[in-house]
């Protein structure tokens, strides 16, 4: 069975991807380039979370932890020379929040234990 900061960042993390997905189709619509190619990216990371949760995929873990930490960079910077002009701003601000509150359920105790373990998980 997994923990449950396990479960908790299943949730905090396919709602950080429904908030990129209205943030690149809705909220900023317009304001970049690619839109298809963003959303293909969060629907990527969306996978690499999932098989982080449900394949107990340490790798995985650290691979999210780096595109987050990579994530708090870029809307730092982002901030840094734009502020939050418009709403793509606000929410990539939201979106990092998210995520970043996702990301500290894999380093929970409970969470850290149960990636340490080694059996196979059937279902869990």
């Amino acid at each position: 069975m997994r923990p449950k900061a396990i479960v908790t960042f299943e949730w905090l993390f396919v709602a950080s991807v429904i908030l990129s997905l209205l943030n690149i189709f809705v909220f900023a619509r317009g304001e970049g380039s690619g839109g298809v190619v963003e959303a293909a990216g969060a629907g990527l990371t969306l996978v690499v979370a999932l098989i982080a949760s449900r394949m107990r995929n340490n790798i995985a873990r650290w691979v999210l932890t780096v595109w987050t930490l990579l994530g708090v960079f870029a809307i730092g910077y982002v901030l840094a020379t734009d502020g939050l002009a418009g709403a793509g701003g606000i929410g990539g601000l939201a979106i990092t929040v998210v995520q970043i509150a996702a990301i500290a359920q894999l380093f929970r105790p409970e969470a850290k234990a149960w990636f340490a373990r080694r059996e196979v998980v059937a279902g869990g």
